[in-house]
């Protein structure tokens, strides 16, 4: 019998070896796969981090000319970054170039002073108080439109969509216009009960648009933000309103951050909102100091705050509110606007740039005062322009 129980033990001591190093192997295998997924994460961690630190500690000494124009003495222009090159908008007409500075296309304007906005492929130019505007795309396509009453404020959508306010002394009127110049919609502002609008934006798809209202109560001004659905959200909502935010101040400036995010202004106020079927506030920040410029991207919102003595301060929020940056200056620049991963400013003859931890990275005095400096692609290539020539450049 011990022989028995000594075979039975002997045949099955080799499974056991066998199922052990199964395990082993199966153990083994999982602790390997882990290690490799650990160095694939770390390495792709490092890789950001170096990513981050080069941009943030990379800088620019000068600039290599790409080409450039030369402009009349006479002419007054607005000069934009608009599809791969750039254009000259004047109030004569429009003139389209590549980023070689060769010349596109050429559209005429009848505009005494023409204001310009501008959203992806498409910009309108109008005559502020007149009735005249043209929307003119990235190709050479105009239309023009002409107004029976005055136009206050116009603006454009990324698809040639655009809205105007026009005045009248009774009632003002919110009119919206396709590309094509056919009018889409016509809201009419009466005067004495919705209070006058002041401003307006419309978001890059065109679906959205947001009003600053202004009203006299007694001796007081008081505002209220509203905002309009055009797209299939606001079909089934009575003149398309879908929310408004009341404001005991004045809310000279309103504008979408991107399709999502829309801000309004005030003089020591920045206000964040969540746009879609429905229109919730985001965050409300308080400035101690009077806000004194605004530039924004579809990722960020830049306020200069300007205080009534020490340094001025330069805050960046993102779009949930979150500050990312701030950064204090003795300077007060005439423009300011964000590039992928830097902030530009210019004034007279003066174009600085900082990264987002508050770096300078780029410093330059020009020969000639600059009228424009727009961003044109990534962190290096810029359209700068001078009162005699327009040039495109890259920082280096």
């Amino acid at each position: 019998m011990s022989d028995i129980k000594r075979n039975i033990r002997n045949q099955t001591e080799p499974e056991d070896t066998a199922d052990d190093n199964y395990d082993t192997r199966i153990r083994n295998h999982r602790k390997h796969t882990g290690y490799a997924i650990l160095i694939v994460i770390l390495v792709l961690a490092v890789t950001v981090l170096i990513v981050v630190m080069v941009t943030r500690k990379s800088s620019f000494s000068g600039y290599t000319s790409l080409g450039h124009i030369t402009l009349s003495s006479d002419s007054q222009s607005v000069i934009r970054s608009f599809g791969d090159g750039f254009v000259k908008i004047t109030r004569d007409g429009a003139s389209a170039y590549d980023n070689a500075c060769n010349a596109l296309w050429d559209v005429t304007f009848e505009i005494s002073e023409p204001a310009v906005d501008m959203c992806g492929n498409y910009f309108i130019a109008y005559d502020k108080g007149g009735l005249n505007m043209y929307i003119v795309g990235v190709d050479g396509f105009s239309k023009s439109i002409r107004t029976n009453l005055p136009i206050l404020k116009g603006v454009v959508s990324a698809n040639g969509v655009a809205a105007v306010i026009l005045e009248d002394s009774t009632a003002d009127y919110i009119r919206m216009f396709d590309k094509e110049g056919n009018t889409v919609s016509d809201i009419k502002v009466v005067l004495s009960q919705t209070g006058t609008p002041i401003n307006i934006d419309i978001s890059e798809d065109g679906d959205y648009m947001m009003v600053s209202y202004v009203t006299i109560e007694g001796t007081k001004l008081a505002s209220s933000v509203v905002f309009y659905n055009f797209g299939s959200a606001g079909q089934d909502v009575n003149q398309k309103l879908i929310g408004g935010f009341a404001s005991d101040a004045l809310v000279p400036a309103v504008y979408f951050i991107n399709d999502a995010v829309a801000a309004s202004i005030s003089e020591n106020q920045l206000r964040l909102y969540s746009v879609g079927r429905n229109v919730a506030e985001i965050k409300t920040i308080d400035f101690e100091d009077r806000v004194n410029r605004i530039f924004y991207s579809d990722k960020y919102i830049g306020i200069v705050t300007m205080p009534e003595d020490g340094d001025y301060v330069i805050r960046v929020y993102d779009a949930k509110g979150q500050q990312e940056m701030k950064y204090e200056t003795d300077f007060l620049y005439d423009h300011y606007g964000f590039t992928d991963s830097y902030i530009y400013m210019y004034a007279d003859s003066d174009v600085k740039m900082l990264n987002m931890a508050a770096d300078t990275v780029f410093e330059y005095t020009f020969d000639d005062d600059v009228v424009a400096f727009d961003i044109q692609s990534g962190d290096k290539y810029y359209v700068h322009a001078s009162p005699s020539l327009i040039e495109r450049i890259k920082l280096k």
